[in-house]
């Protein structure tokens, strides 16, 4: 009679060894964290971008509506040691006839700067600072801002001009 010996395993090198699968879990997971980090600093990289894109928005919103105000006065008057001043600009009912004067209060309080009463900043901008220097029929203003919801602080200053006639 003859006998077949029966062998159980044909290919004795197939599949990975443990050392080969820790070594392939290792680097995938350096991969993964690679990964995740250069999301993370992306995520927050255009975060920064859009809270200066609506900083932007805000500072130009608050001295576009100073400055329309402040280009009609004729006359620019710092009132006590508070950061604000007073304007007074001329209302005419036709050109060349002066029907009277207007007088516009901008002044900081609260955290907000107000023109007239009405509040121009916006609720999620916190302005910390404000001050304001009248030389001649200017205003030096500056302002520092942050939102509510950011720990960075920013600082802006301009010199809007009233009208010389």
């Amino acid at each position: 009679m003859y006998s077949r010996s029966i062998k159980s395993n044909k290919n004795p090198q197939s599949g990975f060894t443990l050392i080969e699968a820790l070594a392939a879990i290792g680097i995938s997971v350096m991969v993964a964290l690679f990964v995740v980090m250069i999301a993370t600093d992306t995520l927050k990289a255009t975060a920064e971008i859009h809270e200066s894109e609506r900083l932007h928005a805000d500072v130009m919103h608050i001295t576009t509506k100073m400055s329309y105000y402040i280009k009609q006065s004729r006359q620019i008057t710092k009132f006590d040691d508070s950061p604000g001043f007073t304007l007074s600009i001329p209302k005419f009912s036709d050109p060349g006839v002066l029907e009277g004067i207007d007088y516009i209060e901008i002044k900081y309080e609260n955290e907000s700067i107000y023109i007239d009463g009405n509040r121009i900043s916006s609720e999620n901008l916190e302005i910390l600072a404000f001050s304001t220097k009248v030389v001649n029929n200017s205003v030096r203003i500056g302002f520092s801002i942050k939102y509510e919801s950011s720990e960075r602080e920013y600082s802006f200053t301009t010199t809007l001009a009233g009208r010389n006639n």
